[in-house]
């Protein structure tokens, strides 16, 4: 497709805010990425790739907004059929502003920094970071930074740089949920901001 459709952009930064909590890290930052870019055939690809195993839900009004958006880059928009749920699931692990090694929330570490480095530099008018812990053991615990940006600015744009200011620091698979002010947020967002702390910009 040469040109994408008005509001695509847009409309993909809000599916991937519903998609966080259950695609993987990786592809959802790599997600990000090609969306900041203007890369939506890649980013197509990819979720269409991430989506076909059923495991990553989704409502059947956001699976038929998901299948339009594909349309067009995949041969096949239905994949996201897969992943539909009459009745939704709340997202896999807990949030809490404690790091891992138990240093209180209130200490920013040069990885914190850099985000606010970067906040500084955007639209943004609040950050905060939470730590996502996994049900099991199995991974890692995470950062979740959460960008709220003024009514009307682009959130897409703010989550690629923090995205970048990040991995230029050493994190991997950054996180970064930007948002609108006044946006209604998924459940896993809502838990994230129950928990989070606020971090100075």
């Amino acid at each position: 497709m040469s040109e994408h459709p008005p509001g695509a952009r847009a409309e993909w930064h809000d599916v991937l805010l519903r998609l966080a909590g259950w695609l993987a890290d990786d592809d959802l930052t790599r997600a990000r990425e090609f969306l900041a870019a203007g890369r939506l055939d890649e980013l197509a690809a990819l979720i269409a790739g991430a989506v076909d195993t059923g495991l990553v839900p989704y409502s059947p009004g956001d699976a038929e907004r998901l299948r339009r958006l594909l349309a067009g880059y995949v041969d096949d928009p239905s994949v996201v059929d897969a992943g539909i749920r009459r009745q939704m699931e709340q997202p896999p692990g807990d949030f809490a502003p404690v790091p891992p090694w138990g240093i209180g929330p209130s200490v920013v570490d040069e990885i914190d920094q850099a985000a606010v480095d970067a906040a500084r530099k955007t639209t943004v008018s609040g950050l905060r970071r939470v730590w996502r812990y996994p049900p099991t053991g199995l991974q890692s615990p995470r950062r979740v930074y959460l960008a709220e940006t003024p009514a009307g600015a682009d959130p897409v744009e703010v989550t690629g740089l923090l995205q970048q200011a990040l991995a230029e620091a050493g994190e991997a698979a950054p996180q970064v949920e930007a948002y609108s002010a006044g946006t209604p947020l998924p459940d896993y967002h809502r838990a994230a901001l129950a928990g989070a702390e606020a971090l100075p910009i």
